[in-house]
């Protein structure tokens, strides 16, 4: 049972992580939707442009053992970001998946114990 839960797991980070992956690109990359988005909330371009890298940068350090937890506590926080802007800005209902990803990535900070890079 517990490896079946171990599988599963590294099914949900390998999602979550793409997810996180593809949403830091087209914010990195100034995709028109995304463009328009920040736009809208009265973001700058160069905050758009730093979240994007935080969220790339924390999706390939996921997989790293050392750095795991802190990674999946950054993107904790990019959520809690996303969801104070969607209601804010009165869309509570676009706050349904950044309230997932916060309980998927606050899961996994919990459960992913720090590893010594070099043990």
């Amino acid at each position: 049972m517990r490896k079946g839960f171990v599988v599963l797991g590294y099914i949900v980070l390998v999602l979550v992580a793409a997810l996180f992956l593809m949403q830091g690109f087209s914010k990195v990359t100034g995709a028109d939707q995304t463009v328009a988005s920040f736009e809208k909330y009265g973001y700058a371009i160069w905050f758009r442009v730093l979240l994007g890298m935080g969220e790339i940068a924390a999706a390939i350090a996921l997989f790293i053992p050392a750095l795991s937890r802190y990674a999946a506590s950054l993107l904790a926080m990019i959520m809690v970001g996303a969801i104070i802007t969607h209601f804010v800005n009165g869309e509570a209902g676009y706050a349904a998946l950044p309230a997932a990803l916060l309980i998927i990535t606050g899961i996994t900070a919990f459960v992913r114990k720090p590893k010594r890079a070099f043990s």
